[in-house]
């Protein structure tokens, strides 16, 4: 199959109706001295909308959560480091992808990555995992990890991700509630107010990153690709619904929790990540050759701390690492320019 270029190409039209909007909204009060207790502060919403609406001029390029990965892995000679070739997909209901009308597609980055595992694995030999999802093993399906689980204490950053992990839970899941259960309701307002759009998704790029320094530009570049994406602000607020309900191919979410064979996983927790699992837990998803715990960094790991995963990467994947060589015949060297 031949690579077609795609030119992102918004009409003037979107643009001026946009700017329509956001001079008509109609902007709720806070409760004194809130801050970011109770969401997205209304003097940052204020902020934000004028200069989206006056100033900013938006013409995307390339998709912003991995921009600064592919320049990285790049730089990879096949000589003293492993070269990479390089595709930085874009999901169903995201940016400029299509927006599936049908159940089973939109699911989220880990669900997607472990669904490839569990019914490809000829096809995905290894995968790297930030952000990981899981459980404490069980003694009914991991046994032996089990016991270690009841015979060894948590190491200190592994209970501070733990707490982190319970407070997420009890404070920061409301979207999630929402999503899993009643997406379309939550869609109707999404796709009709690019204020309430930005209001969900700063949030989101707040209080999942570990203090990282956005500029209105980045987050109006995120706002924006949601607002003219092609399936529309509202789709991805299904994914998941989706990933609870429907899996893909008939694999259920509480499967791809589960242990994973025949697959190579690396894993990255960062400090500040909402779903940050001890060691042992991220163990029982499967054949885990590495497991790294990163004192910075956030849910947007590939923009926040993109060396991070390159160095997980070259690490499992180099000679000597526990991945070198799943893929036969191509283990990233040019034997020619070692000769």
């Amino acid at each position: 199959m031949a690579i077609k270029s795609y030119q992102v190409s918004v009409p003037d039209a979107s643009l001026e109706r946009l700017k329509q909007k956001l001079s008509l909204n109609d902007l709720p009060d806070e409760v004194e001295g809130a801050e970011w207790e109770m969401g997205t502060p209304l003097s940052d919403i204020k902020r934000l909308v004028s200069y989206w609406k006056d100033e900013f001029d938006w013409r995307p390029g390339i998709f912003i959560e991995v921009k600064k990965l592919p320049p990285l892995l790049g730089a990879a000679d096949g000589k003293a480091t492993v070269a990479f070739h390089i595709v930085a997909p874009s999901l169903p209901n995201f940016g400029f992808s299509e927006g599936p009308k049908k159940s089973g597609f939109g699911l989220k980055p880990f669900h997607i990555t472990r669904t490839m595992g569990l019914l490809y694995p000829e096809n995905c030999k290894a995968s790297h995992l930030n952000a990981p999802e899981g459980t404490a093993p069980s003694f009914w399906n991991r046994p032996f990890l089990a016991l270690q689980h009841l015979l060894t204490p948590y190491a200190a950053d592994e209970q501070a991700a733990l707490q982190r992990y319970k407070f997420h839970h009890k404070e920061g899941l409301g979207y999630d509630h929402l999503q899993k259960t009643k997406p379309q309701t939550l869609a109707y307002a999404l796709a009709d107010s690019p204020v309430g759009l930005l209001a969900w998704i700063y949030e989101t790029l707040h209080d999942w990153t570990d203090a990282y320094p956005w500029t209105d530009d980045e987050i109006l570049t995120w706002v924006s690709i949601s607002w003219h994406s092609t399936a529309g602000a509202r789709a991805s607020s299904r994914i998941n619904y989706e990933s609870i309900h429907n899996g893909a191919d008939g694999v259920h979410y509480n499967r791809i929790l589960e242990y994973i064979l025949n697959v190579n996983f690396g894993i990255a927790h960062f400090y500040a990540d909402a779903p940050a699992l001890p060691n042992i837990w991220a163990a029982a998803l499967g054949n885990v050759v590495l497991q790294t715990r990163n004192p910075r960094g956030g849910h947007f790991a590939a923009l926040e701390q993109p060396e991070v995963i390159v160095r997980d990467l070259q690490t499992m994947l180099r000679r000597g690492g526990r991945a070198y060589g799943c893929v036969s015949g191509l283990d990233g060297y040019d034997e020619a320019r070692n000769v």
